[in-house]
């Protein structure tokens, strides 16, 4: 069964690659993962202006042969010098770019002395500008991550008890997002009440809620995806001083959805909000 492909990333991304550059050798799995629809660790992505590869060990290689096509070529990783040599030799690569944003040094020395007749030239976040414009196909998949966080949140709401702690919310929620559909939380879940909520980022404790705020920032993450989104309920009753807080953030929050718009930066729609 073959998997669905994003995109045509042959094509695409090797046409960005700068001239005097035969191949461009993308080692962020965050990237792999976006050019290919594959999540996997410990591989490489190898993308020339005619064809590309995807090599990947042997707990991979079964479903990475999936996503082969006439453009891209799926190789068992067996060893790096080895099967790496022979893609760059094969072809002449000689010039060969690499993700400058995300290689550690560390990692570029040990590619140039494995390979000490390529040159390795620094490209920087080219994929990265690639992932600035979403296709319709990301945006869905983003939309999906939200509305996960929101069916979670939803269930929450009906479990929450005085005898709960910080970390117990902060575990339903995660589990909630499981059980509706992401592959795991977007990031570490925030879940603190009372004077703890003074601390946006705070950690969940093992303590039992606290009367007065609670505050959730929380993410799903789904087919690649994430969500991002805070949530602030009351436990008890809301007082004067806790309606006029909230009214104040919720005023703000309103600001900065009437300017945002096709072209505003994002340090000016916050800019707005605060």
């Amino acid at each position: 069964m073959k998997e669905k492909k994003k995109m045509n990333f042959t094509e695409k991304l090797g046409g960005l690659l700068p001239d005097g550059i035969d191949c461009f050798l993308v080692t962020s799995e965050l990237n792999q993962r976006y050019l290919t629809g594959l999540n996997y660790t410990d591989g490489y992505v190898i993308v020339s202006r005619e064809k590309s590869w995807l090599l990947a060990d042997f707990r991979y290689i079964e479903v990475a042969k999936r996503y082969e096509t006439d453009t891209l070529e799926v190789v068992q990783l067996e060893n790096r010098k080895v099967n790496l040599g022979n893609i760059f030799a094969d072809n002449k690569f000689s010039k060969v770019g690499f993700e400058s944003n995300n290689m550690t040094v560390a990692r570029l020395n040990g590619l140039k002395e494995t390979f000490p007749l390529v040159d390795f030239v620094p490209v920087g976040g080219i994929i990265e500008k690639m992932r600035e414009i979403k296709t319709p196909e990301e945006v869905e998949n983003t939309v999906r991550a939200q509305r996960i966080a929101e069916k979670a949140l939803d269930r929450l709401l009906t479990l929450i008890t005085p005898e709960m702690t910080e970390i117990d919310v902060a575990l339903e929620l995660e589990y909630g997002m499981r059980k509706f559909g992401a592959e795991k939380p977007a990031f570490d879940t925030i879940a603190i009440s009372g004077t703890a909520t003074s601390m946006p980022h705070g950690v969940p404790r093992n303590v039992k809620l606290e009367k007065g705020f609670l505050t959730m920032d929380f993410g799903a993450l789904y087919n690649g995806y994430c969500s991002d989104m805070t949530r602030t309920v009351v436990l008890g009753k809301a007082d004067a001083e806790m309606r006029r807080m909230y009214d104040t953030v919720l005023k703000a929050q309103f600001a900065g959805l009437d300017y945002v718009a096709a072209g505003k930066t994002g340090a000016s729609c916050d800019k707005v909000a605060r």
